[in-house]
């Protein structure tokens, strides 16, 4: 996957959930320094998941926006 193309792309474009999870695990490795697998638990009931996603979408675009600040930090 191309982090710059998926930071830089029109935020009214959706995300798979692939990419989100992509560029969570991007974020956390430039900020933390960890290596990290994101999920989203699928065998629970559907307001927990429902509940997963919505947090994955805010972490989303709360990476996409400090990615857009620091865009020298894409590697």
């Amino acid at each position: 996957m191309d982090l710059k193309e998926i930071v830089n792309r029109d935020l009214d474009l959706p995300l798979t959930q692939e990419e989100s999870l992509f560029v969570l695990k991007e974020y956390v490795k430039v900020r933390k320094g960890q290596d990290i697998n994101p999920v989203i638990i699928m065998d629970m009931p559907t307001p927990f998941i429902i509940r997963q996603l919505e947090i994955m979408a805010s972490l989303t675009f709360y990476a996409i926006m400090w990615y857009r600040t620091n865009s020298d930090k894409i590697i």
